[in-house]
């Protein structure tokens, strides 16, 4: 079952003249841009932005633009054998993305895509965060992820950040580095190597769909005057391969038919899926340019 969580302020509001519409739309499964109920919009995607940054990405999808950076620090190992890297997020949004909200209404936003961000990378499996390790129990590297959400009047904010995470951890190279060992092979520090740095494993990284529940039925893609017409939300995290790794439902005080829900989740499989082979398919036509060795520790 999803983690539940309230209701997100609204980013726009409408007339109830023009909610009707929507309503009217969403039931004849032709939304006001043509589009069905299960379709998602395109989106563009930029990687290798940001010159100082190990990882960088921008994804903009019709009207809605995020900027996503990932600096490799060094820090304190975790994990329980103290041979793991960490990971940490930060969301922000842009002084003009939202000027009708308040400072605490925009942190209560930032607050809760942190914690989608986080249920995307505790997924079993889906960063080796061992492969940031340096020297055990003594120092490993620290991805800092930072967010800054630039405009957000096409909607779905969720799915563009969790879209931008991973394509800039995808294109994140981690620095190549060599370990100093005494006369006894017992590693005492570390230094920066020449060699080629690795880019970051994002093989089984989910990232998230949201579905909107608008008049009783699921809609994925929602522009952000149909998020205004929804009852609910619930946030999906899937994976390349169409498994379902978490979620989380926003709003819906009142409950969501469960068999509303599961037709909501088989759309994401199928969605999901083919979302992160295009994205990886974009990726891939631009690592040519975006390798080398860069970053917060060169």
């Amino acid at each position: 079952f999803p983690l539940t969580t309230m209701a997100l302020p609204k980013l726009l509001k409408i007339s109830l003249s023009e909610s009707q519409y929507i309503l009217d739309s969403i039931t004849s499964n032709i939304r006001c841009d043509g589009r069905s109920r299960q379709t998602l919009r395109g989106f563009e995607v930029e990687s290798g932005l940001v010159s100082n940054a190990n990882g960088s990405c921008r994804i903009r999808r019709w009207g809605t633009e995020v900027l996503v950076g990932v600096k490799v620090e060094t820090g304190e190992p975790a994990g329980d054998d103290g041979d793991c890297g960490s990971i940490e997020f930060g969301v922000q949004f842009a002084a003009a993305a939202a000027p009708s909200f308040s400072s605490r209404q925009l942190q209560m936003y930032s607050r809760r895509l942190v914690a989608l961000l986080k249920l995307l990378v505790d997924t079993k499996d889906a960063l080796n965060l061992q492969a940031l390790g340096i020297i055990e129990g003594e120092v490993a590297f620290a991805l800092k992820v930072d967010v800054l959400i630039l405009q957000v009047a096409g909607g779905g904010v969720h799915d563009a950040v969790t879209a931008g995470v991973f394509g800039a951890l995808a294109s994140t190279q981690v620095p190549a580095f060599t370990i100093l060992k005494d006369g006894d092979g017992t590693p005492i520090d570390w230094e920066l190597s020449s060699e080629d740095d690795t880019q970051l494993d994002c093989t089984n990284l989910p990232l998230a769909l949201t579905v909107r529940y608008i008049n009783d039925y699921p809609v994925l893609d929602a522009t952000l005057a149909e998020e205004v017409c929804s009852t609910a939300a619930t946030h999906v995290a899937v994976d390349g391969q169409g498994h379902i790794c978490g979620s989380l439902l926003e709003g819906g005080s009142s409950g969501i038919d469960p068999v509303l829900l599961q037709e909501g989740l088989l759309l994401v499989q199928k969605a999901g899926k083919d979302l992160i082979a295009q994205l990886q398919l974009q990726l891939n036509e631009q690592q040519p340019n975006t390798l080398g060795n860069k970053g917060f520790l060169r």
